[in-house]
C-alpha cells in the first residue's frame, strides 16, 4: 500500500473513528493523539487492510481505537454525576449573561453546551460501560460487532451495555429537557452558568449542525445519542498522518514489526 493510498484510507474512516474516541475521552487533544496512534497501528499492519470491505475495516479500526482509548480513560480523571450537576445545575439561572450575544454566537454556544453535556454524561460511566454505550450509539454497531471490537462475549457486552443505559437514562430522564420538555434542565437557561464556569467557551464553540433535532428523539435516550451529529476532527489530523508517513517513522516501525514477527515464527 502506497502512502497516498493509506492517506485515502485514513480520510475515509477519520470522522467515525474520531467521533467515537472523542465521546470516550471528552478531550480533543487526547482524541487526536489516539486517532493518530490508531492510524499508526493500522499502517504497521496494513496487510490487513482491504479497501473493498469498508465496514470490516471500520470495525478493525474501532478495535484498535477502543483498546488505546481504554488505557487513556482508565488513567484520566473521570466526571461524576454529582460533579456534573454541580457545574450545570447548582447555580441560579443567569439569563442576562448571554442576552447581548448575537443569535449565531448564542446558537453555537448552545450547541457546545448540548453536545458537551451529553458527552460529559458518558464520562460519568466507567471505562467498560462507556465504550459499550458509545459503540452501540455513536458507532451504531450491533451487539455482535461491538463485542468483537471489545474482544468479549456477546452476553458480557450486553451486561455492560445494559448497565450503561440504566445509568445514562437514570441521570437524564428526570433532568434533561431533550428527553422531556417538562424536565427542569433547559440548555438556554443554563448557558450563562456554563459560560461563567468555563464549561463552554466562546473561543471553542463549534458551529451548530443543521441536521440535529432533539425533538425527534424525545423520551429515547439511546436514540438521542445515536442521532447526535459527529464531532468534526481537527483539520490538521490528515496533515499529521502525511507528515508521519513522509519522514519514514511508520515505515521503520512496520519493518521492525515484520522482522520481529518473522523471528518469532522461526523460533
Amino acid at each position: 500500500m502506497s502512502h497516498d493510498e493509506f492517506v485515502d484510507f485514513a480520510k475515509q474512516h477519520l470522522l467515525a473513528i474520531y467521533d467515537v474516541v472523542f465521546r470516550a475521552t471528552n478531550h480533543d487533544e487526547q482524541a487526536t493523539k489516539i486517532v493518530l496512534a490508531t492510524f499508526e497501528r493500522a499502517y504497521i499492519g496494513y496487510e490487513n487492510i482491504d479497501p473493498s470491505k469498508p465496514k470490516l475495516m471500520r470495525a478493525w479500526l474501532f478495535r484498535i481505537a477502543a483498546d488505546l482509548a481504554s488505557h487513556v480513560v482508565k488513567n484520566s480523571a473521570s466526571m461524576s454525576f454529582d460533579a456534573l450537576d454541580d457545574i450545570i445545575r447548582s447555580d441560579p439561572t443567569r439569563v442576562t449573561r448571554v442576552q447581548g450575544l448575537p443569535d449565531s454566537e448564542r446558537n453555537n454556544l448552545l450547541w457546545n453546551l448540548e453536545q458537551g453535556c451529553l458527552t460529559s454524561v458518558l464520562s460519568c460511566l466507567n471505562t467498560a460501560e462507556r465504550l459499550a454505550f458509545i459503540l452501540a450509539t455513536t458507532a451504531g454497531l450491533s451487539d455482535k460487532e461491538a463485542a468483537r471490537v471489545l474482544d468479549i462475549s456477546v452476553p458480557a457486552y450486553r451486561v455492560r451495555l445494559s448497565r450503561a443505559r440504566k445509568k445514562v437514562v437514570g441521570y437524564l430522564a428526570p433532568r434533561c429537557s431533550h428527553i422531556n420538555p417538562a424536565n427542569p434542565c433547559h440548555c438556554p437557561s443554563r448557558l450563562g452558568v456554563a459560560l461563567d464556569k468555563g464549561f463552554v467557551s466562546p473561543l471553542s464553540a463549534p458551529i451548530r449542525p443543521k441536521n440535529f433535532d432533539s425533538q425527534a428523539t424525545r423520551g429515547d435516550v439511546g436514540r438521542l445519542y445515536e442521532t447526535l451529529p459527529a464531532v468534526p476532527p481537527p483539520k490538521d489530523i490528515i496533515a499529521l498522518v502525511k507528515e508521519k508517513l513522509s519522514v519514514g517513522r511508520w515505515d521503520r516501525l512496520r519493518q521492525a514489526a515484520l522482522k520481529e514477527r518473522h523471528q518469532s515464527q522461526q523460533s
